[in-house]
């Protein structure tokens, strides 16, 4: 049965039972979304080598409601002094964060990320306005750590960039960071040069002999920056699934709503769907519908005849969802 790994700080940040997982193998697509049932799941985040995520993809997107949410390249370079990233005299300061100057994180995280759309932002049934507060949150806990750091670059009195870094089975990586998004392009690129060169020399001196880095695919700006001034290699690329179930929703909320059609007949629908026809991949259909406000969810389906016909969910208003 495929592990799935629960994430207490994405639930309680999107209000869903968020998951994490690695991906399964191809031929354990059924039992990926028997553990997704077992564990309630809402929602559930897959990243994996590409070729291993497309053809997941195609295997369970008969049955649930799947997103191909981001595509990303991994970067790799052997980390000595030789390999340590350039240093363009940038003019900021580069400083390691503590626990007494962390104040100084908050506006440049969102300076960097007020334009940038993640993977969260590609699921609809998420309130994306929590995906801003919520990277600044990922960042403050690189502080909580002693395998990772944050390093921020000061200029005249500004935060106009950070870094936040982490070592992980003794390799290194850089996690998240930017350079503010009201400076100039080459100011920003020394920046994050800058910062690089002071983070990578933080890792040699802890005894760290590899590196990685990720980047969006479409982010060709930063994969320069990476082979040219990071002296990186691009090692394979990587995509995220994001699975939406609301399993636990629709189970936890059925109790105080006067349902057309019960948890029960949704938990049928869902466990032996695929078992009516395996190989059909055209006739199952979804609809999600997330409207904060008046709390809304709706899951419909429609099967041929052969077995079950049409599957309806709704739990405010308490009306059959269309079939």
């Amino acid at each position: 049965m495929p592990k799935l790994d629960f994430s207490p700080r994405e639930s309680a940040r999107f209000g869903f039972r968020f998951f994490r997982a690695s991906t399964p193998r191809i031929d354990a697509w059924k039992d990926f979304l028997d553990a997704c049932y077992n564990d309630r799941a809402d929602v559930v985040i897959l990243r994996g080598e590409s070729n291993l995520i497309h053809a997941f993809h195609q295997e369970i997107l008969p049955f649930c409601h799947v997103i191909l949410a981001d595509e990303i390249l991994e970067f790799r370079k052997p980390l000595n002094p030789k390999t340590q990233s350039d240093f363009l005299k940038s003019g900021a300061e580069i400083i390691e964060l503590t626990q007494q100057t962390a104040y100084l994180l908050d506006d440049v995280v969102e300076h960097c990320y007020e334009k940038y759309a993640n993977h969260y932002h590609r699921n609809p049934c998420l309130n994306h306005e929590k995906i801003l507060p919520g990277l600044v949150e990922f960042s403050h806990s690189f502080l909580s750590d002693t395998k990772k750091t944050i390093f921020i670059a000061r200029n005249k009195q500004q935060t106009v960039g950070y870094l936040c870094m982490e070592i992980k089975g003794g390799v290194g990586s850089t996690v998240i960071g930017g350079s503010s998004l009201t400076l100039p392009p080459l100011a920003r690129h020394k920046i994050l040069c800058d910062m690089t060169h002071v983070g990578d020399a933080w890792l040699i001196e802890r005894g760290v002999k590899e590196f990685h880095a990720f980047t969006r695919t479409d982010k060709t700006y930063i994969q320069k920056l990476l082979t040219r001034n990071m002296h990186c290699q691009v090692s394979k690329s990587l995509a995220t699934l994001h699975v939406n179930f609301f399993f636990d929703k629709m189970q936890t909320e059925s109790s105080s709503a006067e349902d057309t059609f019960s948890a029960q007949r949704v938990r049928y629908a869902q466990r032996n769907v695929y078992r009516l026809r395996p190989q059909s991949k055209s006739s199952y259909q979804k609809s999600f519908t997330l409207n904060a406000a008046e709390r809304t969810y709706t899951y419909t389906a429609d099967i041929d005849t052969k077995g079950l016909a049409a599957i309806g969910y709704s739990i405010l208003p308490s009306t059959p969802a269309p079939v």
